[in-house]
């Protein structure tokens, strides 16, 4: 992959046109920030791989699968996708299974 090429998935990852998810959800832009607590970051992309974004939740996933068990396996320490757009598609299906964990815990 040339540096051009790289440039290129890092621009299409960052496409700023929004997009739906088809379910009426809110558009999603390359300015829409993830919820509140969560950290990103993009990789840098080489000639095998292209570039990836990652995030981490606000909350602490060790401590929760601690108390919860199996239960609790789907919740990730880092989520990843190749652009904002399916970043915020992982994020988001994460913070409904930790809210569906949490809802009874007070």
């Amino acid at each position: 992959m040339t540096q051009a090429d790289n440039a290129t998935a890092l621009r299409r990852s960052l496409d700023p046109e929004p997009i739906t998810d088809g379910q009426g959800q809110a558009k999603i832009t390359a300015k829409t920030p993830l919820p509140k607590g969560w950290a990103s970051f993009c990789s840098k992309p080489d000639e095998d791989y292209p570039a990836h974004w990652y995030a981490t939740p606000p909350w602490d996933v060790y401590a929760i699968k601690d108390r919860l068990g199996e239960e609790a396996w789907q919740l990730a320490h880092t989520v990843s996708a190749e652009t904002w757009v399916g970043l915020h598609h992982e994020v988001q299906r994460q913070e409904e299974w930790y809210r569906y964990l949490t809802e009874d815990q007070g």
